[in-house]
């Protein structure tokens, strides 16, 4: 559109969103494959189908000691009307989603969203960034509880911007590397992408290696921005990605 909002397919401005499994070539440089629709088994939950928002959206996949785990953002099953994280079991023989369990929030938010596995644990729990500014690291206890482990301000500017990342992965046993994103506003919205290096052990650093955007030129010389990207082939050693 050429106020650049959304489309809605419908009478009632609602997203559905449904993610789709892809196999990749072995260069992750032409277009898949197959794209193969991801079930999610919500047998335990009521979804308010009146939602602004069906769906998991944002999903985002990571290693959790040698099984395949999701993260994902979603208001549809949240019974107090505002976005929460579910985690949950991503079952690729089978190509589902299972075991949602919604993370429970103890203190106000009216959204939660954007947060970004790491490949360290406290206490044999799965630590996540929760946000950038202040830098916060977090992790669900046995209570379906989300509990702040680390919470420090730093005086960088571009940590105020950054938002939603792919998993960090292990990088040369040093680092944590992953791609974060932030969006400027504009119209049409500009999303940037930064390399961030996180050294886990020591004081964090953030290096931001190079920013860039992503074009897409379409027939009408407008362009179309991608933000959230991921690469697949840094979270598993397989030819797929969900996207």
């Amino acid at each position: 559109m050429d106020n650049w909002e959304c489309v809605f397919h419908n009478n009632i401005r609602q997203i559905k969103t449904l993610n789709v499994k892809s196999k990749l070539n072995k260069n992750f440089c032409e277009e898949p494959i197959t794209y193969d629709i991801v079930n999610v088994d919500d047998s335990n939950f009521n979804s308010n189908p009146n939602s602004m928002s069906l769906g998991l959206e944002d999903i985002r996949l990571y290693d959790d000691n040698g099984y395949i785990k999701f993260i994902t953002t979603n208001i549809n099953y949240i019974q107090c009307g505002h976005n929460r994280m579910i985690i949950g079991d991503y079952d690729y023989e089978n190509n589902i989603c299972k075991n949602l369990t919604i993370i429970n929030i103890t203190w106000d938010s009216h959204c939660e969203k954007n947060w970004a596995p790491l490949p360290s644990y406290f206490n044999n729990k799965k630590l996540f960034i929760y946000k950038w500014s202040p830098y916060s690291v977090g992790f669900v206890n046995l209570e379906n509880n989300f509990e702040l482990h680390i919470q420090k301000q730093y005086e960088n500017e571009i940590l105020n911007k950054f938002r939603g990342s792919t998993p960090f992965i292990d990088y040369n046993e040093e680092y944590y590397v992953g791609l974060v994103h932030y969006s400027v506003p504009a119209v049409p919205p500009v999303y940037y992408n930064s390399l961030v290096l996180h050294r886990p052990e020591r004081k964090m650093r953030q290096n931001a290696v190079m920013i860039y955007i992503f074009y897409n030129y379409v027939s009408s010389n407008l362009l179309t921005y991608l933000s959230c990207l991921s690469v697949c082939s840094f979270f598993f050693s397989a030819d797929i990605g969900i996207s």
